[in-house]
C-alpha cells in the first residue's frame, strides 16, 4: 500500500524523518519496503499484512503513526446533513448513503405479511 507522507500529515502532526518514521512503522508491525521522493513529496510503501487491515489506508497508517509520536490523530470529516432530520440521526426510513435526498423506503419487504 502506498501513503504519502503529505496525506499522513493530514490528520497528524509529526516531526520524525521520513527514514525514521518509516523504520518506526515497521517495528510497529507495519512493514515500510521502501520510501519513494523526499520530505513531504516521500510516499511509504508499506506491505501490510492481513493481521493489520488496520493500517490498509492512509488513515489507519496516521492513527499509527499518532500512536508511536503521541500526537493527537485529527479525526475524518463527516457531513451527515443530507440523511439527518436535524438532530444529527439518520430519518426514520432513509439510509445514508442514498442518493436520493439521503431517504430511501423502509427496508421492510422481507416480513411475512399478515392475514
Amino acid at each position: 500500500m502506498k501513503a504519502p507522507i503529505g496525506w499522513l500529515r493530514e490528520f497528524v502532526d509529526f516531526t520524525a524523518e521520513v527514514p525514521r518514521l518509516a523504520d518506526d512503522l515497521t517495528l510497529a508491525g507495519l512493514a515500510v519496503d521502501g520510501i519513494e521522493g523526499k520530505g513531504d513529496d516521500a510516499v511509504l510503501d508499506l506491505d501490510v499484512t492481513t493481521n493489520r487491515v488496520d493500517g490498509m489506508n492512509v488513515y489507519g497508517v496516521a492513527r499509527e503513526v499518532s500512536v508511536l509520536y503521541g500526537s493527537a490523530l485529527r479525526p475524518l470529516p463527516v457531513d451527515i446533513r443530507a440523511s439527518t432530520s436535524g438532530s444529527g440521526r439518520p430519518r426514520p426510513g432513509c439510509a445514508a448513503d442514498s442518493s436520493r435526498s439521503g431517504c430511501v423506503p423502509s427496508t421492510t419487504w422481507w416480513t411475512s405479511p399478515t392475514t
